[in-house]
């Protein structure tokens, strides 16, 4: 039989159970064997949680407002507007058909991708080498 934790407590009750079965437990022995066995709950099944909803909703809403925009300003605003957006698509063609246009983006994707990965497993090692791992993986 395997001893899960080496300790006089636990020789004593090893002892007492295969010796000497009329032998007096300890005060607290149910506590501690009680403490030793842990029924795991099943996690809820769950499609979206609350979080999925609030920030689909405040995605909607921003992506709403933002075709709203125009409807609600004056006219005096709207070649300000047309302006403004002709120089953004301007500037977004010069940017993506330039070499460092497509090379820095690319870049910059490439090192997000590398840093969510290293982050993750440092994350993943970190919770390995702790108490409360189980805890931590069931918020991810």
């Amino acid at each position: 039989m395997d001893r899960i934790n080496e300790g006089p407590l636990d020789h004593m009750i090893e002892d007492a159970i295969r010796c000497e079965p009329l032998a007096e437990l300890p005060l607290d022995f149910s506590r501690l064997f009680l403490e030793q066995v842990k029924i795991e709950e099943k996690p809820k099944f769950q499609v979206l949680s609350w979080v999925d909803l609030v920030s689909s909703m405040i995605i909607a809403i921003t992506i709403g407002i933002a075709f709203l925009i125009p409807t609600f300003l004056p006219e005096q605003f709207s070649p300000l507007m047309q302006w403004s957006l002709q120089w953004a698509e301007y500037w977004l063609t010069k940017a993506l058909f330039s070499l460092p246009g497509i090379i820095l983006p690319i870049g910059a994707v490439v090192f997000m991708i590398g840093l969510m990965v290293f982050g993750f497993k440092g994350i993943q090692m970190f919770l390995k080498r702790t108490k409360f791992r189980r805890d931590m993986l069931l918020l991810f």
